[in-house]
């Protein structure tokens, strides 16, 4: 009993430390992808800003 009990316990450690998938060429253009359209939106914001503060110390 004890023996299967460790066998269990062996497999559900198998299971948790199961390796990610390897990186494909359509998972890193989403992730490239996503990271531009963060970096326009950060753009967009900061000359939105840098606007709004010229206009309002003008």
């Amino acid at each position: 009993m004890a023996e299967q009990d460790k066998d269990q316990v062996k497999e559900h450690a198998c299971m948790a430390m199961r390796r990610a998938p390897e990186p494909t060429l359509r998972g890193w253009i989403g992730i490239l992808g996503l990271m531009a359209v963060v970096f326009a939106g950060a753009v967009l914001t900061g000359r939105l800003l840098g606007r709004a503060l010229y206009l309002v110390l003008s």
